[in-house]
């Protein structure tokens, strides 16, 4: 069976209610991004809505927070052990330095 055969097709799009600035929203993202962040959240023992909380506070740009929810999932897939975890750690950063806090931080640097 291929994979869009078994109903688990990435690229399907899956609408979720979330809050989003105090606000319930709704997100429309692929299947594939979701996860992603699902995982994100479980790798930091945190909610959907405080990971999603945390990539808000951290980027003001002008693109869709879609774009920038796609963007720090595929930042955090990318991430390598190839840098010091120091080399973009903030003071104030949990430790281990994570993935997530990693993309994060190159998020903040795209502004």
């Amino acid at each position: 069976m291929t994979m869009l055969e078994s109903n688990d097709n990435p690229l399907e799009k899956i609408r979720r209610n979330v809050i989003r600035q105090d606000k319930r929203t709704t997100l429309n993202l692929e299947k594939v991004f979701w996860d992603i962040i699902d995982e994100l959240a479980r790798e930091e023992l945190k909610t959907l809505d405080e990971i999603l909380s945390e990539i808000d506070d951290a980027y003001n740009g002008d693109e869709s927070f879609a774009s920038v929810l796609r963007s720090t999932a595929m930042l955090a897939c990318q991430d390598t052990d190839s840098f010091a975890p120091n080399e973009l750690r903030e003071p104030s950063a949990p430790f281990p330095f994570s993935r997530f806090h990693r993309a994060l931080q190159k998020l903040k640097q795209i502004q």
